[in-house]
């Protein structure tokens, strides 16, 4: 590893630090974008320095990185162990301000088989949020979504897609409500 990457994730670690003794939302922005920044190195991805960065910001409240905390925690990357619940709960934070993504996989994560807390209700309505006002940039994600949610609904009955549609109104509105006052 170069003297230069060494110097930028020990940069990266101090601003982590400053942002989790301070507080400062204008920090809180940039250690948000460090997160997003390291995890896209290809060699940086899954380390525990990716993983420490994305927690300072992802308690703080960044949707980025609360998504990056729930990827590494449902994969077990990162130096966290896989945890399902954690994912959920990670991923649920960054859902509810919004994170398209992580609606996206919020859903999947309850419509897995293999999962303690699976529902397909709200499978189906994290999977209607997720496709809803999807920006050009993320048309990848939203079709994995309509497709997943197409599958999904083969499995429910008539009464489950109801109460799934109330359901994502109901979020839809939580989510609007909480964005206002951000």
């Amino acid at each position: 590893m170069s003297q230069a990457i060494k110097i930028g994730r020990f940069k990266l670690f101090i601003l982590a630090t400053l942002v989790f003794i301070n507080g400062c939302e204008e920090s809180q922005d940039e250690i948000g974008d460090a997160c997003v920044k390291e995890s896209l190195k290809a060699d940086a991805f899954y380390s525990e320095k990716t993983a420490e960065i994305c927690m300072v910001s992802a308690k703080r409240g960044d949707p980025r990185s609360q998504n990056m905390i729930a990827i590494m925690y449902q994969f077990g990357k990162g130096g966290l162990y896989q945890r399902d619940e954690e994912s959920v709960y990670w991923y649920k934070k960054a859902a509810m301000q919004g994170h398209r993504e992580a609606q996206s996989s919020l859903a999947y994560m309850y419509q897995k088989d293999t999962a303690s807390f699976k529902d397909q209700v709200l499978a189906y309505a994290w999977y209607t949020l997720a496709m809803v006002d999807e920006p050009p940039a993320l048309a990848s994600s939203s079709a994995g979504a309509t497709q997943s949610k197409i599958r999904l609904i083969n499995e429910m009955t008539a009464s489950q897609i109801e109460d799934g549609d109330k359901l994502a109104r109901e979020i839809n509105a939580e989510i609007l409500v909480t964005q206002q006052f951000k």
